[in-house]
């Protein structure tokens, strides 16, 4: 990926699969904001994000980008009492990154 992916991302209205060509798409999946909490570990990291979530509109995408191996098994298990979902995670080097559409 391209080095200034997170700059990129941090724009609204990208999506993932156009990141590798410095623009910003993810298997077509529009991503509306990009939370970077590498270094941060669970549950902290997952506050955050719900945080963010509860700010955005229904239909919307959040990428988390974290460190911490945990949030790929602990956030689905967070979120199924409510209506947000996880639509994808994906490891890349140290990180993943977790996309969460806002139910």
């Amino acid at each position: 990926m391209a080095s200034n992916w997170h700059y990129i991302c941090k724009h609204e209205r990208q999506t993932y699969s156009d990141i590798q060509q410095g623009r910003a798409v993810t298997n077509e999946k529009h991503v509306d904001r990009v939370l970077d909490l590498r270094g941060w570990s669970c549950p902290w990291c997952i506050l955050k994000a719900k945080s963010w979530l509860k700010h955005m509109s229904a239909g919307q995408v959040l990428e988390v980008i974290s460190t911490d191996p945990q949030i790929q098994k602990n956030f689905p298990h967070i979120l199924e009492k409510s209506k947000d979902r996880v639509i994808g995670v994906d490891k890349e080097k140290e990180c993943y990154h977790v996309l969460v559409e806002r139910g």
